[in-house]
């Protein structure tokens, strides 16, 4: 009754309760409820040994109170807010019990013949049987396709009996696979992290590299390399044209060149070290504003004039911003380079048993008929400038100096940042977008990349006012591409 279960109580407070209960119980008996936002895997909690019943028990129990409770939550106002007792354990217990009860059938051991166990002896209490993992193991079939996974044919043969393999106990997968056939992967980082180790634990001559250690660890497989997104490579090699890019993966990639610890050929899983960037402020006060619409020290000019000119109508334009030079010659990429960095003495990944090495990538262009080669330090931000609507005008005075100054990509390997000033790369040749996320990466730089995609334009006017410090994000670099 004190906990709204009562005749009287409502579904809020019954909601509360659950909450407040799950969050105590949570604390208060760490070693019974699992953390599944720390969980490496979900089905050793029930595919499991006779003598470990309890932990099956327990697993159970959570899985059914977390069920509970998205009942109730579906029931609600779509707009009710419960930010202050919806944890992020609270959250993934309810994914992952929804994800259970859509993808588990839960027997006893004589209802079906095969029962999803991994001991052959004293049967277990319970069967579990993955309803759909005919659908999830052909889905990372399709996804292997799509990443033209180099090792296609050894990783269909055993996707295709790997449930029946598990069924008769001579299957020798770990519990990643596992937990793709039975649907149990959260979503997220989560989900692009599964999907790369599943397909690792689906090749058996790969299987020994086991899961990877780290969420943002890219793997590298005979002559072809996958890179996680949002690491800076991913981030970087966004800028080809047309890459494939599948569940947070961008590749198949050439191999990178380099040598690991042994001093052979880089394979397996790759972990890179760049610094990451702090995000600007945004719209901030310039200590002298009219530089940024065109006015300089060297100017005669009076503030009168000034004025004049920034009312008149006639002095603001629409620019159509850079174009391609004349005998540009395109930019052509020429590979990826990994250099081992030197380890720290002391490191949180030996204590825990983790890999430690790290690899500085550089990516290495033909530019102009000569090699060029940036080395990745930083980890940029690039945000696509959003299309525009109409015509939008710019300042005279502005437009101009922004033209002027827009540099080449050639150009880039000299040309350093000048602290709260504009910058615009005119990337409007083959193979320079790259070139200039590759420049911002190496000089530590944010940038908004504006694509000349039909429908989705954004004009100078405006892209430029939302990379301006007073205007816009403050990262102060415009990549102007085609």
């Amino acid at each position: 009754m004190h906990f709204g279960f009562g005749p009287s109580g409502t579904r809020q407070r019954r909601i509360d309760s659950f909450c407040l209960m799950l969050t105590r119980a949570f604390y208060d008996e760490p070693t019974r409820f699992t953390d599944f936002t720390k969980a490496r895997t979900f089905t050793n909690n029930f595919l499991t040994a006779v003598n470990q019943e309890t932990k099956t028990r327990d697993f159970l129990y959570q899985v059914l109170l977390g069920y509970e409770l998205l009942i109730r939550l579906k029931l609600q106002p779509a707009l009710t807010s419960y930010a202050g007792i919806m944890t992020d354990y609270i959250s993934a217990l309810i994914v992952t019990a929804d994800l259970f009860m859509q993808n588990v059938q839960l027997t006893t051991p004589t209802a079906i013949t095969a029962t999803t166990s991994l001991t052959t002896t004293n049967p277990p209490r319970y069967a579990f049987f993955a309803i759909n993992h005919q659908r999830n193991a052909e889905g990372l079939i399709r996804i292997a396709e799509a990443l033209s996974w180099p090792l296609m044919d050894e990783t269909r043969r055993t996707l295709e009996t790997a449930y029946f393999d598990l069924t008769s106990g001579v299957s020798g997968a770990s519990y990643d696979m596992y937990d793709w056939l039975f649907g149990l992967v959260m979503p997220g980082r989560y989900s692009r992290h599964r999907v790369m180790c599943t397909l690792v634990d689906a090749t058996p001559s790969i299987r020994n590299w086991q899961g990877a250690p780290y969420y943002d660890n890219a793997v590298v497989v005979k002559n072809k390399s996958y890179w996680p997104k949002r690491t800076v490579l991913g981030r970087v090699l966004g800028g080809l044209r047309n890459p494939k890019s599948v569940c947070g993966w961008i590749g198949p990639l050439p191999a990178p060149t380099g040598t690991d610890k042994n001093g052979g050929a880089i394979q397996g899983w790759v972990s890179l070290n760049a610094r990451r960037l702090d995000v600007p402020v945004p719209i901030i006060r310039l200590a002298k504003p009219l530089e940024a619409l065109g006015f300089t020290d060297t100017d005669q000019t009076t503030n009168e004039q000034i004025i004049t000119e920034i009312v008149d109508a006639n002095e603001y334009i629409i620019s159509s911003g850079p174009v391609v030079p004349p005998g540009h010659q395109k930019c052509v990429f020429k590979g990826i380079h990994l250099e081992l960095i030197p380890q720290a003495r002391l490191n949180i990944g030996q204590t825990l048993g983790l890999p430690t090495e790290e690899y500085r990538a550089s990516l290495d262009f033909e530019i102009s008929s000569q090699s060029v080669r940036y080395a990745l330090f930083t980890l940029p931000i690039f945000v696509t400038a959003p299309p525009c609507v109409g015509t939008h005008v710019m300042f005279r005075r502005q437009a101009q100096m922004r033209l002027r100054d827009a540099f080449l990509v050639k150009d880039l390997k000299d040309t350093y940042p000048v602290p709260d000033k504009m910058l615009v790369i005119n990337a409007m040749g083959e193979g320079d977008e790259i070139v200039a996320r590759a420049w911002c990466a190496e000089r530590g730089k944010h940038a908004v990349i504006r694509r000349d995609v039909p429908g989705k334009e954004c004009c100078f006017a405006c892209a430029c006012d939302l990379a301006a410090g007073d205007t816009g994000l403050n990262c102060n670099v415009l990549i102007w591409a085609r």
